[in-house]
């Protein structure tokens, strides 16, 4: 596994972990700035581990992407809370 790969399931592990913690869904941009990273590496992440139709048809559909007008709302899924407890 190379560095940037490392770096995305680091990350991918800090989304399910705040996620989890949230009594309701996340905006990206807050969530984004709770973990200290861009947008773009943020929404790099969630292609990989989002649900479609938002993120690759083969991602992971470990956390659900809902558009509040113009927001993206972020919350985990039962898979994403299940991978979490892996992960753990």
């Amino acid at each position: 596994m190379n560095n940037a790969d490392q770096g995305q399931w680091e990350l991918a592990g800090q989304i399910l972990s705040t996620l989890a913690e949230a009594a309701e869904p996340v905006s990206a941009i807050r969530l984004a700035k709770r973990l200290g990273t861009g947008q773009s590496s943020l929404l790099r992440c969630l292609n990989l581990i989002g649900e479609p139709p938002f993120a690759a048809p083969d991602a992971l559909g470990w956390v659900a992407q809902v558009h509040d007008g113009e927001r993206l709302m972020l919350s985990l899924t039962p898979a994403g809370l299940a991978a979490l407890e892996q992960l753990a």
